[in-house]
């Protein structure tokens, strides 16, 4: 309740901001607490995806961050996070590392050519399926059932 107060109070002194982007902060802040201060452990994936979430609306909201691609390449970062809190705690989520590392390259390729330094990676994006998509025929010819015929 706190932290909705506090984001209806930010709403209102700051209208630029959205209601929606401030209820997914403070949701995520919730989560996080109860993953630091409960030690819940599962807990932290819902915060890191909200927060992530949040950062992104927050960013454009605020003019830091324009164009499409921010979203995605936040939430990459996050399910990479996700990977590595799991790794400290002892708990395998190697899932996360394949949704993070889509996430990201999907982002990196839609803010391409908008961020200085950042070279145009439109190419990447299809090299990307290309790879991924060998690598896994490749795996599943070589650990196929064995089949009686």
């Amino acid at each position: 309740m706190v932290l909705l107060g506090v984001a209806l109070l930010i709403q209102q002194l700051r209208p630029g901001i959205s209601l929606t982007s401030l209820v997914l902060l403070a949701l995520g802040i919730g989560f996080g607490a109860a993953w630091v201060v409960a030690r819940v452990r599962g807990a932290f994936i819902p915060a890191a995806v909200l927060v992530a979430l949040a950062a992104a609306r927050l960013g454009g909201e605020l003019g830091y961050l324009t164009g499409p691609g921010w979203t995605a390449l936040f939430l990459g970062v996050a399910f990479g996070l996700i990977w590595a809190v799991g790794r400290l705690q002892g708990v395998r989520r190697d899932w996360s590392v394949w949704v993070g590392g889509i996430l990201a390259v999907v982002g990196l390729v839609q803010v391409s050519g908008r961020v200085a330094g950042l070279p145009d990676l439109g190419l990447l994006w299809t090299m990307v399926i290309i790879v991924v998509g060998g690598v896994l025929l490749l795996r599943a010819r070589a650990t196929g059932p064995d089949r009686k015929t």
